[in-house]
């Protein structure tokens, strides 16, 4: 595999994804606000860059992992983001929980620089990420949904494509956007802001079952 690929965003999932992509032979521009995450990938054989902008190849795919809404907005906006560089016929894959707003936003601002954003959440734990057990969503113009499968696959064990329109994995933000209502949706929330306030925000489900054995008094 001879392409390039960018890659935004190197926190536990993002790392571990950025080397399933070194693994499946891309090469990679990688760029992390603390530069020293990008040592092991630099050991592996990735180039480390000092700017988003730097990660970009005009007309070639990005990828972004980041925190927040406010994060993807602060390395794709301004001059030294992405999307002034990405240029006609780039994909940026955006591969956040990021709320429907911003996903829409991302969408009609590529457009106008002739470019794609490709909204792709994940489902997963880091050490899935590793073993390229991810689950991904896909959304985006079509093209650029094409373009990127080989990419996307080379993360994760399943891709489900959702289409053209923009979407996201943060569930109660798209129902509150649509005034659909989720009875229970806030009551799992609030179990998980539980867990990690007991010190398990790393754990994945299992966080909950923690809880409910606590509650029954089995711990």
């Amino acid at each position: 595999m001879s392409e390039s690929i960018g890659f935004v965003g190197l926190g536990h999932m993002g790392g571990a994804m950025a080397e399933s992509l070194l693994k499946a032979g891309y090469r990679l521009r990688v760029y992390n606000r603390d530069p020293r995450k990008a040592q092991t990938l630099v050991a592996e054989g990735a180039q480390q860059v000092m700017r988003p902008s730097e990660a970009v190849e005009p007309g070639g795919i990005v990828i972004t992992m980041v925190a927040d809404d406010a994060a993807l907005e602060s390395v794709t906006l301004g001059k030294e983001g992405i999307l002034e560089h990405l240029g006609p016929g780039g994909i940026h894959v955006s591969m956040s929980t990021v709320s429907p707003a911003i996903a829409r936003s991302m969408t009609e601002l590529h457009a106008h620089h002739g470019a794609s954003y490709v909204a792709a959440p994940v489902f997963g734990r880091p050490e899935a990420a590793l073993s390229q057990k991810l689950w991904i969503c896909c959304a985006g113009a079509s093209p650029a949904r094409e373009r990127v499968q080989p990419v996307l696959q080379a993360m994760g064990q399943g891709v489900f494509d959702f289409g053209e329109e923009p979407m996201t994995a943060n569930v109660v933000n798209t129902a509150e956007q649509v005034e659909m209502p989720m009875p229970f949706a806030s009551i799992v929330h609030n179990r998980l802001l539980a867990g990690v306030a007991k010190g398990r925000g790393t754990l994945d489900w299992t966080a909950l079952a923690q809880l409910v054995d606590e509650d029954a008094g089995q711990k």
